[in-house]
């Protein structure tokens, strides 16, 4: 078993009102854990879901690391895939499948191998 790394950077612009929700989701039928700190140094994992980034006035010009780790479980597709959300208001994972992302990573790997993704996020 091997792991690969993928690196990526998703630019977002934020608006000064609003208020910034992550979610993040893997798919494909795997199995894996997301880490996420927030700006108030709140963490959360193994899941994130509708995790409170910030308001976009006090986050416009940093940028955040999401790190998700996926082990390819499925036995019918060897494609590792991990879609992150940024919302301004809480999402059920039913409403999330009607949005847009605003990225999404993905490898292949060998069977029954990992995938460990580093998605930096920058606020614009």
């Amino acid at each position: 078993m091997s792991s690969q790394i993928s690196n990526k950077q998703i630019n977002f612009p934020v608006k000064g009102t609003d208020s910034y929700f992550l979610n993040v989701v893997i798919g494909n039928g795997q199995t894996g854990t997301t880490t996420f700190k927030n700006f108030n140094n709140v963490q959360f994992s193994p899941d994130v879901l509708n995790a409170p980034v910030g308001k976009g006035s006090s986050i416009k010009g940093k940028s955040s690391t999401v790190v998700s780790v996926v082990i390819d479980v499925n036995p019918d597709t060897d494609n590792l895939i991990v879609t992150y959300y940024l919302t301004n208001a809480p999402k059920t994972g039913e409403e999330l499948k009607n949005l847009i992302p605003i990225g999404i990573s993905s490898m292949t790997v060998q069977t029954n191998s990992t995938g460990i993704f580093l998605t930096t996020l920058n606020f614009i």
